[in-house]
């Protein structure tokens, strides 16, 4: 990408109707996919009422979202600090024994790699073989009978 950047969290999840961060295209044209993806903002620091006032709405949101697998971005802009500080130590109280956190960076590098995933089926004797068709392969052994699945990276790791 010309400008450097390869992640972006600048729309708001409202205005794009979804909860999963997607490729940008040209010009936000929708025609041609850039190397950028974009991370919707679900709760952002501007509009009112004031963010503590929306704690609750936005501890049921997160729950909402965390039940579809999708991400939570909370934009805090740094110039009122202490209410927006409250607010963000509570949410992060209230949904962090199911939340993961991480940095933009993080969350941008796990999607790239989620991108690059693909899988190959092999039907052997014993089941069938699970590969995954990228460099850091994932193999899986779905043996008959089996009840579990069990996955192992083909590196070693």
């Amino acid at each position: 990408m010309a400008s450097g950047y390869r992640y972006s969290s600048s729309v708001s999840a409202n205005v794009s109707l979804s909860h999963l961060p997607f490729r940008m295209s040209h010009s936000r044209a929708g025609k041609s996919e850039v190397d950028v993806y974009e991370f919707l903002i679900m709760v952002e620091d501007e509009l009112p009422p004031a963010m503590l006032e929306r704690l609750d709405d936005a501890i049921q949101l997160a729950g909402k979202i965390a039940r579809h697998g999708g991400i939570y971005i909370v934009l805090i802009h740094p110039d009122v600090n202490a209410e927006k500080l409250e607010f963000q130590e509570r949410l992060a109280d209230a949904v962090s024994a199911d939340a993961w956190f991480g940095s933009l960076a993080q969350l941008g590098k796990w999607w790239r790699q989620r991108r690059g995933v693909g899988i190959a089926l092999a039907k052997v004797p014993a089941g069938v073989v699970v590969r995954s068709t990228n460099a850091r392969a994932v193999v899986a052994d779905l043996s008959a009978g089996a009840n579990t699945l069990t996955l192992r990276r083909s590196d070693g790791g």
